[in-house]
C-alpha cells in the first residue's frame, strides 16, 4: 500500500508542477493558474497576527457531521467552504511523500496543497525548533487549492 501511495504522491507533485493532467477520457485539464493563485495566496499566520475579517455576520456558520472525506464535503459545500486539516507542524504534507495514510496525507495526495505548504517554511522551522511536543496556534491558510486526481492504476491479479 505505501509504495502505491508514494507513487500517487510523486504523480501529484508532478501534476502540480506541470499545472496540467489528462482526465479519464484523455482530455487535458489545465490547473496551472489555479495552482499559482493558491500558492500566491498562501499565508502563514502566527498566533498574534491580525486575521482578515470575512464579510459574514457572527453566528452565520454551521457545523455538520457527515460520513464523507474532507475534500468530498468541501466539494459538496462549494467554493466558499474551508477545510481544517489536522496537519503535521514539522513536515509539509506530513508523511505523504513516504506513503503515510492520514487526513493530511489524503488531502495533499488529492490536491495541489503541497506546493502551497512549501511557501511557509517559517511555520515548519518554528515547530521543529520547539522542545514542547504540543503544536502552537500558528496557521497556514491556502485559498482555492485545486483538486488533483489520483492517477495510479492498480494491477489486478
Amino acid at each position: 500500500m505505501s509504495s502505491r501511495l508514494r507513487e500517487i504522491a510523486r504523480q501529484t507533485v508532478e501534476i502540480a508542477e506541470a499545472g496540467r493532467y489528462l482526465d479519464s477520457a484523455g482530455g487535458e485539464v489545465v490547473i496551472a493558474d489555479d495552482v499559482r493563485a493558491a500558492v500566491a495566496g498562501t499565508r502563514h499566520y502566527p498566533p498574534d497576527a491580525a486575521l482578515p475579517v470575512p464579510d459574514g455576520k457572527p453566528g452565520e456558520g454551521s457545523v455538520e457531521v457527515t460520513h464523507e472525506s474532507t475534500l468530498a464535503a468541501a466539494r459538496r459545500l462549494g467554493p466558499a467552504a474551508a477545510c481544517l486539516v489536522f496537519a503535521s507542524a514539522k513536515n509539509p504534507g506530513g508523511g505523504f511523500l513516504g506513503g503515510a495514510k492520514a487526513q493530511e496525507e489524503s488531502i495533499v495526495r488529492s490536491s495541489a496543497l503541497y506546493p502551497c505548504l512549501l511557501t511557509a517554511p517559517d511555520f515548519y522551522t518554528f515547530h521543529r525548533e520547539q522542545r514542547d511536543l504540543r503544536y502552537s496556534d500558528r496557521v497556514i491558510y491556502s485559498p482555492g487549492v485545486p483538486r488533483v486526481p489520483q492517477l495510479v492504476v492498480t494491477r489486478r491479479h
